[in-house]
């Protein structure tokens, strides 16, 4: 899990670092050409700051979306590595061979369709994200479910439903 994380934290950070130099490097250009001091701090060389507020929008919409990326990384590759590490009672195992930056990869495609759509893609993006998912998804049994299921039921007792209703808990799904 730690290096999930760590995967996402390097892929923004390293991401960012790409942006960030060339967009420093153009802006510091920018200055230098328009007569910007900045021994004096003369701010209404900038053209009342108009550009530089731009500029910081533009900068803060790529880190947007680049956070989105990173998310949807992390998210991917825990569900991956949660799907291929899930046994239930020694008898179901669950797996997964989906690929964590295919799953980016579609989600944002299918967020560039959503856009360019105006939201009429919604549908159909869900169910491209979906049933890629779904296809690398695998439940296999790795023991009897006969005997799963003959083990499954047991002696009840009501202890279980008394305590609930002296606690007050609800529980339901």
């Amino acid at each position: 899990m730690y290096l999930i994380a760590l995967t996402g934290v390097g892929l923004l950070v390293g991401a960012g670092l790409l942006l960030a130099v060339p967009a420093v490097v153009a802006l510091v250009a920018w200055m230098a050409g328009s007569g910007f001091d900045l021994d004096s701090m003369d701010w209404e060389s900038l053209g009342s700051g108009l550009f530089f507020f731009i500029f910081l929008a533009v900068g803060y919409v790529i880190l947007i979306a680049l956070n989105g990326v990173a998310w949807q990384y992390v998210r991917a590759a825990t569900m991956r590595y949660v799907l291929n590490n899930t046994e239930l009672g020694g008898v179901v195992r669950a797996g997964a061979t989906f690929n964590p930056w295919r799953v980016v990869w579609i989600t944002v495609s299918n967020g560039a369709a959503q856009l360019l759509t105006l939201g009429l893609a919604t549908p159909w993006a869900d169910i491209r994200r979906n049933r890629y998912l779904l296809e690398g998804v695998s439940v296999r049994a790795i023991a009897s479910l006969d005997d799963f299921a003959g083990g499954a039921g047991g002696p009840e007792s009501a202890l279980g439903e008394a305590a609930t209703e002296l606690l007050d808990i609800g529980l339901g799904f």
